[in-house]
């Protein structure tokens, strides 16, 4: 079995295990506002969704942050900020990152130790897309052009 299959089969098992209920497609910009916004309002105890600005198209640019505690600043606690569709064009990042916050935000209220363990310890923030005008005017199977870079 190659590397590929193993990954997709760790995703989807990873996928069953937590009943997690984001589907396996591209998420165009308004598909992954509603992904943010659905994870903030299943899992309000520890996420927040907020704006880091707006992209030259005048789109917002959204980050979730799953922690803990998200209400509590806490002095010396770290942070982590995982970023992704830095190139439009490069759409599996953000993908992967809107499945990982979910993954993370299921596995806490599952009582999963180790998701336990990093967001008590640690404020995770997730920017799927932080090039959302570069991501809606990219072609899916144009892999040699240049737009939504």
């Amino acid at each position: 079995m190659n590397f590929f299959c193993l990954t997709k089969f760790a995703v989807l098992s990873l996928w069953i295990q937590t009943g997690a209920c984001l589907n396996f497609t591209y998420h165009n910009y308004e598909e992954m506002v509603e992904v943010l916004v659905q994870i903030n309002k299943t899992y309000p105890d520890i996420s927040r969704i907020y704006s880091i600005g707006m992209s030259t198209q005048g789109r917002r640019l959204w980050v979730v942050t799953l922690t803990g505690a998200p209400d509590e600043t806490v002095k010396g606690r770290p942070e982590v900020k995982l970023v992704g569709s830095i190139h439009g064009n490069e759409v599996v990042g953000r993908e992967m990152l809107l499945h990982f916050a979910e993954y993370l935000a299921e596995s806490y209220r599952r009582g999963d130790v180790p998701a336990r363990r990093l967001l008590d310890g640690v404020r995770v923030h997730i920017a799927p897309n932080i090039n959302p005008d570069g991501s809606e005017i990219a072609a899916e199977g144009d892999c040699f052009g240049v737009e939504g870079r």
